[in-house]
């Protein structure tokens, strides 16, 4: 069942949902919309090199992909999921965002998106003159990039997400995959 707006904020108000900073104009009928953080990095590059974004922001160009991640730090309870997802606006504008949303009981630290741009560059091939920009996306941060929902699970996790077993709990910034072998 996903929560709807007076869901979210019972959670909220019972510590089961934490969302740091917290925007009030962020919550939407049936999820809580997510604000991009300053730092971005591309997948290949090592877990310690972050690149600050200028507070304008940068360009994307056609095809590319890179890690982002949330101003907002979430703590997720145990007997809660969250699910990840772009926002309907974003995707109009030719952002892919988020392969991987789902958000486990007992997760906590900022959420890392896994963002392209899906627009054709212009300098392959041979397209109509319909674009009316070069299709390179921009973001910059507190831009809002994304949005959280939420269900509650029918039990709770015998193991839910924590730094003991997890090795994404507690992440800050755009992290790149931690695959086991």
């Amino acid at each position: 069942m996903i929560l709807a707006d007076a869901d979210i904020l019972f959670h909220r108000n019972v510590n089961d949902l934490v969302i740091h900073p917290w925007n009030a104009d962020n919550l939407q009928a049936a999820s809580y919309d997510l604000t991009l953080g300053p730092y971005w990095r591309f997948p290949w590059e090592p877990e310690t090199t972050r690149h600050e974004m200028h507070p304008q922001g940068f360009d994307i160009p056609p095809g590319d992909f890179i890690l982002l991640h949330t101003e907002e730090t979430v703590r997720i309870g145990n007997g809660l999921v969250g699910f990840v997802c772009g926002k309907s606006s974003r995707a109009r504008e030719g952002f892919q965002i988020e392969s991987a949303g789902l958000v486990d009981p007992g997760f906590e630290g900022q959420l890392v998106l896994e963002v392209k741009n899906l627009l054709p560059d212009l300098n392959i091939g041979s397209y109509p003159d319909v674009y009316r920009y070069e299709n390179h996306l921009r973001v910059k941060p507190g831009m809002k990039i994304a949005q959280l929902w939420f269900a509650r699970t029918v039990s709770k996790s015998l193991n839910p997400y924590s730094s003991e077993r997890n090795h994404y709990f507690g992440q800050m910034g755009p992290v790149g995959s931690r695959t086991r072998a």
